[in-house]
């Protein structure tokens, strides 16, 4: 049953769809978003391809069973199908050979990542020292506790292999966090040590079955408003509310959830909330850009040694470049000629393969983040707050779709707390 609070919501990302679809099982909620659609959805395409035309999600969004428990609960909810697929891995230097892959086997309804071929000394010296890091990571990571030591510092102090380090972890974590490999060298060990801890290894990939824009539509339903191609200019405090402003229009709210990134957040915000700013100007960002295409030069060189994703390293670049093979990860596209996803690319896909391209920002971790998300759930405690944030840079751990679902998941239960005790609100 609605209370009938009047709530915004800006950014239609995960974060802010889920923030908008829980709360309006009680209140009416407006979901503001800058693209065409909602922004989760906003780089998709339908690709022709081979006679036929495919969905592509842009970026591609897979989910681990072990780090995902809010956004897996709530897809369950929603009746969104997940299909496990394979997400296996090689590694090659620029103009190189492959020098590392393995293979997800299915054993006892777990996935097992296994050494495949070529498995030459420096494939050796890797698989020994990643049995040792996952030997040792459970004690670590109670031994760091809340400690802040970044990663690198860590690396060097228990002295693994740089194999192992340069040749697999910093470029698996620069392609899990979408950053540069220095990114990852700051990132807080025990972040990097949860994720592995937490099933990632046996439990498996899933991803949507059908795709981003389902999760859009389904999350989208409930809502009293949706209104693309707004941009928001100001959010300011009003009596009893918060006023949003955007070009030709503006509109009170009682509660209003700003669900961007904190740097698009941050420029939106009245001098009123100083100290709602100067917590947002503590995370850090960088730039990535990801390609659709149909290039084989940037997959490893023999097919054979082809995986669902292929990382390339290059002293030159500090970001390792990514190619995903969609056909491998992507059902429908088997059978097909190939396509993939390349994030950061080191080779340019030659124009006449080039089906799509777009540039994203992704929030790094460090000790000014950690510091900037306090700062955030203190004033998220305050009483009377009418005005929220939620979003994969304020989780804890690695910034991704997860933070994102539990930050919204968290704000939704504190703006139903506050409404609770507002004798102001307006019944349906």
């Amino acid at each position: 049953m609605r209370i009938g609070m009047e709530i915004a919501v800006v950014g239609g990302g995960i974060a802010g769809l889920s923030a908008a679809w829980r709360l309006s099982a009680r209140h009416r909620v407006t979901l503001l978003e800058k693209h065409a659609v909602a922004g989760m959805d906003a780089h998709s395409l339908d690709l022709p391809h081979d006679g036929g035309q495919w969905r592509i999600d842009v970026p591609l969004r897979v989910i681990y069973e072990g780090y995902y428990p809010t956004l897996i609960a709530l897809y369950r909810e929603l009746g969104v199908e997940l299909e496990r697929t394979n997400y296996a891995g090689s590694f090659s230097e620029l103009d190189g050979d492959v020098y590392y892959r393995y293979a997800n086997v299915m054993i006892g309804g777990r996935s097992v990542p296994l050494p495949a071929l070529p498995i030459g000394t420096k494939a050796l010296r890797i698989n020994r020292d990643l049995l040792r890091f996952y030997r040792m990571a459970p004690d670590a990571l109670r031994t760091l506790g809340g400690s802040e030591e970044p990663l690198g510092a860590w690396l060097d102090r228990v002295g693994l292999g740089v194999d192992f380090t340069e040749g697999f972890l910093i470029p698996t974590f620069a392609t899990v966090c979408t950053c540069s490999s220095a990114a990852v060298r700051s990132y807080p060990a025990r972040v990097i040590l949860e994720y592995l801890t937490r099933g990632l290894t046996f439990g498996g990939v899933r991803r949507v079955v059908m795709g981003t824009r389902e999760v859009v539509r389904r999350l989208t339903e409930p809502l009293a408003a949706l209104r693309c191609g707004v941009q928001v200019s100001a959010i300011r405090p009003v009596a009893d509310g918060v006023e949003v402003c955007w070009s030709g229009g503006a509109q009170r709210f009682d509660h209003v959830v700003v669900a961007t990134q904190a740097n698009q957040a941050a420029p939106m915000l009245d001098p009123a909330f100083r100290r709602e700013r100067e917590a947002l100007d503590r995370f850090a960002y960088e730039s990535s850009r990801v390609a659709v295409h149909t290039d084989v030069r940037l997959a490893p060189r023999e097919r054979r040694h082809w995986a669902p994703v292929n990382l390339v390293v290059s002293r030159e670049h500090d970001k390792p470049m990514a190619t995903i093979w969609m056909n491998r990860v992507q059902p429908a596209l088997r059978g097909l000629s190939p396509v993939f996803q390349t994030w950061n690319p080191i080779i340019e896909p030659a124009a006449e393969h080039l089906r799509a391209q777009a540039k994203f920002e992704r929030p790094v971790v460090n000790a000014a983040s950690l510091v900037g998300a306090r700062e955030v759930d203190l004033l998220h405690a305050q009483h009377g707050r009418r005005l929220w944030f939620c979003g994969s840079y304020l989780g804890p751990g690695i910034p991704l779709l997860e933070s994102a679902a539990a930050t919204a998941a968290t704000v939704a239960r504190a703006i139903d707390a506050e409404a609770g005790a507002q004798p102001q609100m307006r019944s349906a």
